[in-house]
């Protein structure tokens, strides 16, 4: 009587193991080269856990890394790194792939523990499609697609795999069919890592004002005064202008001379803070 994959225990290690990963994918806080790097640790710590069972290590990836604009010369190259051999694929891969499991060969690096494979990514992908297409890759493992000491990479591309008419490869076909066994729902908010979102932060009138001061178009210093005092008045402090008068006087001179700096200076610091040109 031959078992389905639905009741085999690898099923239910991975759906438990990605339940754990789901927590990285789902957490705000991380950007994109922080993701990469807690999700090695996880893989590491899988690996040397004594909590894992013997009979599951070989379903377990060796290491993870982030490449910016994935391709054959950048995965190359990022495997060089390491002193690893160029990648070998069973087909020529596309000019551009989205993630790729390439084998290291313990010979090469005494390390290579668990599956051997490393599962390298496109840097610019967002956490749901990083999650997604590591979710796939474990689906060739639990498969047999991928075994411990195969020379071959595998590329894997998402347009492809979210295709409507699904995906044209034999084995991607056969772990879309299966993966709903394992596959654990991200949370609906983790698509952005907010580090690695472009802002463009704007000052109402700091544009305008840095044109002018590139120009030299510099107001008269009275009417700067002028305008700020008719429209901040109210929260400024009352200074007495007559304050030079009474500073003759030989026991409050010093103390009159010293508030009217300090009142003088504040109102020069406030000035600073207006940006935006001045109405005439």
């Amino acid at each position: 009587m031959t078992t389905s994959l639905s009741e085999k225990p690898i099923v239910n290690f991975l759906r438990t193991y990605l339940q754990q990963l789901v927590l990285l994918f789902s957490d705000a806080e991380l950007t994109r080269s922080a993701l990469a790097d807690a999700l090695r640790d996880k893989f590491r710590e899988a690996l040397y856990s004594p909590t894992t069972e013997i009979r599951f290590l070989p379903f377990l990836f060796l290491s993870c890394q982030a490449v910016r604009g994935l391709n054959m010369a950048n995965l190359t190259r990022a495997l060089s790194e390491h002193l690893y051999p160029a990648p070998t694929f069973m087909s020529t891969p596309p000019p551009y792939f989205d993630s790729v499991l390439v084998p290291i060969d313990a010979g090469i690096d005494a390390e290579a523990v668990g599956s051997g494979y490393v599962f390298y990514f496109e840097e610019s992908l967002l956490p749901h499609d990083i999650y997604y297409l590591l979710a796939h890759a474990y689906g060739h493992l639990a498969l047999g697609h991928l075994r411990k000491s195969d020379v071959y990479s595998h590329y894997d591309v998402l347009s492809e795999l979210r295709s409507a008419a699904g995906p044209t490869r034999r084995w991607d076909q056969a772990v879309q069919a299966q993966q709903h066994l394992w596959l654990v729902p991200l949370a609906p908010s983790s698509t952005l890592l907010p580090e690695d979102i472009d802002v463009e932060w704007s000052i109402v009138g700091f544009a305008e004002a840095f044109e002018r001061l590139q120009r030299e178009d510099v107001d008269d210093k009275a009417q700067v005064i002028q305008a700020f005092a008719s429209r901040h008045g109210e929260q400024l402090p009352q200074v007495d202008f007559e304050i030079g008068r009474d500073a003759q006087l030989k026991n409050a001179g010093r103390r009159s001379w010293w508030c009217a700096y300090k009142s003088w200076a504040w109102l020069y610091w406030q000035i600073q803070l207006v940006w935006e040109k001045p109405e005439r």
